[in-house]
């Protein structure tokens, strides 16, 4: 099983496989293999201006940080919460 996330495509040693944005500086798709014990999930990534204001306004409607605030080296920073009903949706502020 391989897990479908939206990712953005600078790096070409990324290991993120799919077809990037046509501008490259939106989101992407990206297809990557499962970690040992990880569920094969589907995960929408959205593109947002600010990651700390975005992750206290998901929380105060619900949502629970399962992944705090993260850098991704040249591209900016990532977060993944879990919205009511264990949904998750990763956030990405590119840099």
């Amino acid at each position: 099983m391989q897990r479908l996330v939206l990712s953005r495509h600078r790096d070409p040693g990324c290991p993120l496989r799919g077809s990037p944005s046509e501008d490259r500086r939106g989101s992407g798709t990206g297809v990557r293999g499962l970690e040992k014990g990880e569920a094969p999930a589907t995960i929408a990534y959205l593109t947002v201006t600010n990651l700390d204001e975005s992750l206290t306004a998901a929380q105060k409607e619900g949502a629970r940080v399962v992944l705090p605030k993260t850098e991704i080296p040249g591209m900016g920073w990532h977060a993944m919460v879990h919205a009511p009903g264990d949904v998750p949706i990763g956030l990405f502020q590119g840099t």
